[in-house]
């Protein structure tokens, strides 16, 4: 948690706060509060964020059209970013970009509250419903459609360059160790989930309207806002085009983990999302490969010898020890979801 707040703190100091910056939008600020990464604004016309963005305006682009989208269709638990006095949805300051939205209350969803995930779940599907024949022509560099194969090999590849890495270093950290005595099993996972994969209709699947959705891609808890019986979801910086069955493995992950990846949890969360939007067979079987796949270990990995996060080396032993710890559980809970759904 100190970590985590440490990280936030480093982040934040990287905004350029200055009332001329305020200065660009139609409203007058009263006070500024930091909260996480953002900083919300209290305003004569309600509460604001205010976010530094870390990506391209081309990005920020394609999220705004697919939030105008969604809403066209009906969707209105998403974001909504403000136009400056330009017109614009966003404002450079200082060799910064910065974006305003309105702030959503609400508390962030309790994972371990059946009522809350359900209410979240069966959002996830209006969003994907209301995203439906959203045109990514214009977008193919945030469409991962057909290419989820090709990027799981990538990582397969990845990580048995990081083996040997490692395996190299004289002095081994803690970290190292868990690695490479882990590693052997992950890579297993990977191997049967990109095997599954490439014997499901997968491909067929990408090329079918049905099936394709603007996806959010980071479903943690505090990304989903509950309001009154409500779900809203906020920071879509990961959006992407692809089958909505990635979503669903996201927020099966995100949940589970917490439940030993109890088999009646992953039932309990496609049901809700099938009350709302009824998946086929053929999806089932790609989401069953897409679950083998160890997407939080490899980006771990990635993370710790990358150095792409700023944690302590306390910290990283302690998540992957976790995810170790856990593997054999979900690996029970997919061999049953196999022969429960007859897959």
């Amino acid at each position: 948690m100190l970590e985590s707040k440490f990280k936030d703190r480093e982040f934040l100091s990287r905004y350029h706060l200055d009332v001329k910056l305020l200065n660009n939008y139609n409203f007058t600020v009263n006070d500024v509060i930091p909260v996480r990464k953002i900083y919300i604004l209290v305003t004569n016309k309600g509460n604001k964020i205010l976010k530094k963005l870390d990506y391209a305006i081309e990005r920020l682009e394609f999220i705004n059209t697919a939030m105008k989208y969604m809403k066209d269709n009906g969707f209105n638990q998403g974001i909504n970013f403000e136009k400056n006095k330009n017109g614009d949805i966003y404002t450079q300051w200082r060799d910064s970009t910065y974006v305003v939205m309105d702030l959503i209350n609400g508390r962030e969803c309790e994972y371990n509250n059946p009522l809350e995930v359900a209410i979240a779940v069966k959002t996830l599907a209006k969003m994907h419903l209301s995203s439906k024949g959203f045109k990514g022509d214009n977008w193919s560099k945030y469409s991962n459609l057909e290419k989820a194969i090709e990027e799981y090999e990538k990582n397969l590849g990845e990580l048995n360059y990081f083996k040997k890495l490692v395996s190299s270093y004289e002095n081994k950290s803690e970290f190292d160790e868990l690695f490479l005595n882990s590693l052997d099993k992950f890579i297993s996972h990977m191997a049967r989930g990109v095997s599954i994969l490439k014997k499901s209709e997968y491909d067929s699947l990408c090329r079918e309207e049905d099936n394709i959705a603007i996806c959010h891609q980071d479903l943690a808890y505090h990304n989903i806002l509950i309001d009154n019986e409500e779900a809203y979801f906020i920071d879509f910086d990961y959006a992407v085009i692809d089958l909505r069955v990635n979503d669903l493995c996201n927020i099966i992950n995100k949940v589970t983990k917490g439940f030993a990846y109890d088999l009646e949890k992953v039932i309990e969360i496609i049901e809700n999302y099938k009350g709302t939007s009824p998946i086929d067979s053929r999806e089932l079987k790609v989401l069953y490969g897409m679950l083998w796949i160890p997407e939080g270990f490899c980006n771990l990995i990635k993370d710790y010898y990358l150095k792409r996060k700023l944690w302590g080396e306390d910290s990283f032993s302690y998540k992957l020890r976790n995810k170790v710890e856990n593997l054999k559980e979900k690996e029970d809970m997919l061999e049953s979801f196999k022969d429960h759904y007859n897959l």
